[in-house]
């Protein structure tokens, strides 16, 4: 009896092989981002959590959410809230800990704060941004008493409008917010990028001269910056930097005040130190920003001196 012919390599049943990293995107950017905050050992448990809720798991993954807890200030981390939001939105009610998710989402009862503020976040993300209005809405609701806090819930509607593609009610929920409360910078300065994504450089401008006239405003070196006062721009940058020293925007804006004035060498200085202290600097924003204060020239020598 002859022997059996061995299959060729290319014909031989291999087992099946589990991803290499199951891990979704967003879970990712997360994990990236807890390592410059958590420990190793409250990373492995959200991995271990977010392998769970992949694989089908997701009741023994909210378990496993729910035994991570923050310092004595944070029992529940952020980012575990919001990965319960999207365990809640993708499955619905299927464990008591996001019972009170559902709450939030089904009715017009007080809930605590942060059950509105995931919600609505998590909405964005999946671009169901009539949803995420509809929680904002709620959440006005529940903080109609502290103005601060209302502020940034408008300005959060109105980038759910920027993100859907209108922007031109996006400038207009802006306008409203700015003309209410016209000492909070944060929102002059959305205001003002508002109207550069419309292409309205004057209105922009205008915006910006009313923040510089400010002293103190959170937002007062970006304004001169905007306007090409490098110098005054520049003083702002160097107390922030010595103040906030673990933020990555004042070098950063700092090094466009150095463009601005042609030192390049301080710029580049600048810009290393802003990425080592926030490796995601770079968007569409900062971008538009750039492109407005800076000169032709001096965006391709920001371009050219950009760290690698």
């Amino acid at each position: 009896m002859p022997k059996k012919r061995r299959p060729l390599r290319s014909q031989r049943k291999r087992p099946k092989q589990a991803p290499r990293n199951p891990l979704s995107q967003r879970d990712r950017n997360t994990v990236r981002t807890m390592r410059e905050i958590y420990p190793a050992a409250i990373i492995r448990q959200y991995r271990r959590a977010a392998l769970l809720i992949a694989n089908g798991q997701f009741q023994e993954g909210v378990d496993v959410l729910l035994t991570i807890s923050g310092d004595e200030t944070d029992t529940l981390p952020l980012f575990t809230r919001e990965k319960l939001t999207e365990v809640y939105l993708d499955h619905g009610v299927v464990h008591p800990a996001l019972g009170p998710f559902s709450k939030a989402d089904e009715t017009d009862e007080p809930q605590e704060f942060v059950y509105y503020s995931c919600l609505a976040v998590a909405y964005g993300w999946r671009k169901q941004f009539d949803d995420a209005r509809r929680i904002y809405a709620k959440r006005m609701q529940l903080l109609e008493q502290d103005e601060e806090n209302l502020i940034e819930t408008r300005m959060e509607i109105a980038d759910t409008y920027r993100r859907e593609g209108d922007l031109e009610r996006a400038s207009e929920e802006l306008e409203e917010i700015w003309a209410d409360a016209p000492g909070y910078g944060a929102a002059g300065h959305e205001l003002a990028l508002s109207y550069l994504r419309l292409d309205r450089k004057e209105d922009a401008r205008g915006v910006y001269e009313q923040i510089a006239a400010r002293e103190g405003d959170d937002y007062q070196g970006t304004a001169l910056l905007a306007l090409r006062r490098s110098e005054e721009a520049l003083r702002v940058f160097q107390a922030e930097i010595e103040r906030y020293t673990q933020d990555g925007f004042p070098p950063y804006l700092a090094a466009l005040a150095h463009l601005q004035l042609g030192d390049v060498p301080s710029a580049r200085r600048r810009l290393v130190e802003a990425l080592s202290k926030d490796p995601s600097m770079w968007d569409e924003e900062q971008q538009r920003f750039a492109q407005f204060a800076l000169t032709p020239r001096e965006f391709d020598t920001l371009a050219e001196i950009w760290p690698r």
